[in-house]
């Protein structure tokens, strides 16, 4: 099975529109406003769809969750394909969420299931972060891949439908999953369900409640992940305006050079990715999991968005680009920490639907700032997006501050 977890997490991030998503929405006429509101918008959809599809996958079965995931993911990839309105984008982003929420926390509790299930749960971190290396092998492949694509098609459109093919891969990948992964649902299943959902969110609270770091725990890895969802793919405007600056491939177009160079960072960024999170179990052999490392990654965080704020307002492109490497490295050195760290204090039996909470907290906190870096970029410029995200993360952490 481990080969075909790495297999999944390779196809699943041939994303091919992310390098070039907000790129991509802008040529479309949107601007930076309109973005964070959609943005916003997948939030609010994920937020709405979590708790739900989290105990779905709880209750009958994570290999067809995740078969239902791929197809909401292949539905919105045609959307967005043939999409040019404000309106369908956003029909498109609720679909894209639906597929978000489905997946979310399901293959890592299949991953663990698997762990338990071999007497394997000591080595959690180690087999997560080489699911994870794979994931971002996939990113890597992905950036060069896009910028080829927009690079000989001169279109950003191309991205969506190339985009179906590794996902469809992926959904007959789900469908060879083993069926141990579903539960056989008797005739009045419905009734069970409504019960066991019942008794899943009373067993949540009572863990919040007994646990005393479950919830700051939580809190601390969702504001994190939110503030690097939010700003990562400002870095596709950053490029774009270093282009500009750059006197390489002036034979071509200014979104050909951009296609470049863009292909260029994104895969230099995600090898380091890639490589850092493979290697996140020899640092927690050196750092083993803790509160205190946790809280130094999270600190660490605030300080590079204050410096990332300095370096745009400056226009060192170079030191912002190795900033945005660095934010990348810091999340995959960190998420297996977390994930090990939550597993390790969580209820087992509830594992997919504590994952979901912690990425609906997470949708939280990106609806609630997604539209607010919009309106700063698009009124202050892109430098005021990290001042921002530095005031959010620095008001935040006494309240996320896990204690020993």
């Amino acid at each position: 099975m481990i080969w075909k977890f790495c297999l999944y997490g390779f196809l699943k991030n041939l994303r091919f529109f992310e390098p070039f998503l907000y790129l991509f929405f802008l040529e479309k006429g949107l601007n930076f406003s309109h973005i964070g509101l959609l943005i916003s918008i997948r939030e609010i959809s994920i937020y709405i769809f979590e708790i739900p599809t989290g105990i779905l996958a709880d209750l009958i079965g994570r290999r067809k969750v995740m078969i239902y995931c791929f197809i909401a993911y292949l539905i919105s990839f045609a959307m967005f394909f043939i999409s040019a309105k404000f309106l369908l984008f956003a029909i498109a982003m609720v679909i894209f969420a639906l597929g978000e929420a489905l997946r979310s926390g399901t293959h890592k509790s299949i991953i663990f299931d698997y762990l338990d299930k071999n007497k394997l749960a000591d080595q959690k971190i180690r087999y997560y972060g080489k699911t994870r290396s794979f994931s971002k092998l996939g990113s890597a492949l992905n950036a060069i891949i896009a910028a080829l694509l927009v690079f000989y098609r001169n279109k950003y459109e191309i991205i969506f439908a190339a985009a179906i093919i590794p996902y469809i891969i992926d959904l007959v990948l789900m469908i060879s999953y083993p069926k141990y992964l579903d539960r056989k649902l008797p005739p009045n299943y419905l009734k069970i369900i409504w019960h066991d959902s019942i008794t899943h969110i009373a067993g949540i609270f009572n863990d919040f409640k007994s646990v005393r770091n479950l919830r700051k725990s939580i809190f601390n890895s969702a504001i994190y992940d939110a503030m690097f969802k939010v700003t990562k793919d400002y870095l596709q405007p950053i490029v774009k305006s270093w282009v500009l600056l750059l006197p390489i491939f002036l034979w071509v177009t200014h979104k050909q050079r951009t296609a470049i160079l863009i292909g260029i960072v994104y895969f230099i960024i995600n090898l380091l990715s890639a490589y850092a999170s493979r290697n996140a179990y020899k640092i927690q052999a050196k750092f083993p999991i803790s509160a205190s490392v946790i809280n130094a990654l999270f600190f660490i965080n605030t300080g590079l968005f204050l410096v990332s704020f300095i370096f745009i307002k400056f226009n060192l492109y170079i030191p912002i680009v190795m900033i945005f490497a660095l934010f990348y490295i810091l999340k995959n050195i960190r998420r297996p920490y977390l994930v090990g760290f939550i597993g390790d204090i969580m209820n087992k039996e509830i594992r997919a639907t504590v994952f979901s909470i912690e990425t609906q907290f997470r949708a939280i906190f990106a609806i609630l700032i997604a539209p607010l870096i919009g309106y700063f970029a698009d009124n202050f410029g892109l430098s005021s997006i990290f001042l921002v995200a530095f005031a959010v993360m620095a008001l935040s952490s006494t309240f996320v501050y896990i204690k020993q």
